[in-house]
């Protein structure tokens, strides 16, 4: 396929591909990806090889992906709407509202569930990588760093995370212990983040010594809510959540004394 023709609307920078948002002739307005100089070829079709395996809007959707050893192109769905950090910087609808805070909760865990129930992680669930669609439903970018257990393959054997959003197993390279509960802490965090509109960890040595604040001035949570937030954020893994329905059951139970 030829890109010549494409209209770059936008430049956005990413350390393992070249992103634009661009209007297509055949596509429309979409992403299209295309290998730089950092590019792992066989990390980029893996990732690909994940969003094709659902049909979710939960996910963007692959219109067209040409992946060799001398090109990558993808096309991808353009999602509308803001990411989580566009709305923590701006209007935070989620602030102080603990009933939208565990409703997207709930979405959230829907949503990764289609890759854990396939032994992946995502590991760098973050506000920048979870965009909200205009009828409210989030979707799961960037699965370039996701991680497959139980497979053999070295793609994923790299320290990758993002720092005050992943756990200690995962920035200690603890990949051992890496699992699900591992996106369950990231989880909290971004709940804990956009209920208080502040960040709960700066940096390692945060997530390591600091504990979060739950009894903050002007805030409305429960303590059904507390311990929900709290169980994600355990800083040994064995003691967070380790099934994701046990999540969705605490939340559904919160959410009654919302109504």
């Amino acid at each position: 396929m030829k890109i010549n023709s494409d209209r770059i609307i936008q430049e956005f920078s990413s350390g393992q591909k070249n992103v634009a948002l661009v209007y297509n002739e055949k596509y429309g307005k979409c992403i299209r990806k295309t290998r730089s100089a950092n590019t792992s070829t066989a990390r980029i079709e893996r990732e690909v090889n994940i969003q094709n395996d659902f049909n979710s809007e939960y996910y963007p959707k692959i219109y067209y992906s040409e992946i060799n050893s001398n090109n990558i192109l993808i096309y991808e769905e353009y999602v509308e709407g803001n990411d989580l950090f566009e709305i923590l910087a701006g209007n935070n609808i989620y602030k102080n509202n603990q009933k939208k805070c565990l409703e997207l909760l709930l979405d959230l865990i829907e949503a990764l569930d289609l890759i854990w129930n396939k032994s992946i992680v995502h590991r760098d669930i973050k506000p920048n990588n979870i965009k909200m669609r205009p009828n409210g439903k989030p979707v799961i970018l960037d699965l370039g760093i996701a991680k497959l257990l139980d497979s053999t393959d070295n793609l994923t054997t790299r320290m990758w995370f993002t720092p005050g959003y992943a756990p200690i197993e995962q920035f200690t390279n603890r990949i051992d212990l890496i699992d699900k509960s591992t996106d369950f802490f990231s989880l909290g965090v971004v709940i804990y983040e956009l209920f208080f509109g502040q960040r709960l960890f700066l940096s390692n040595e945060e997530v390591i010594s600091k504990n979060p604040n739950f009894n903050q001035a002007g805030f409305s949570n429960t303590q059904k809510f507390n311990l929900i937030i709290s169980k994600l954020l355990e800083k040994q893994i064995y003691r967070r959540y380790r099934k994701s329905i046990d999540i969705v059951n605490d939340v559904k139970n919160a959410l009654e004394e919302c109504l």
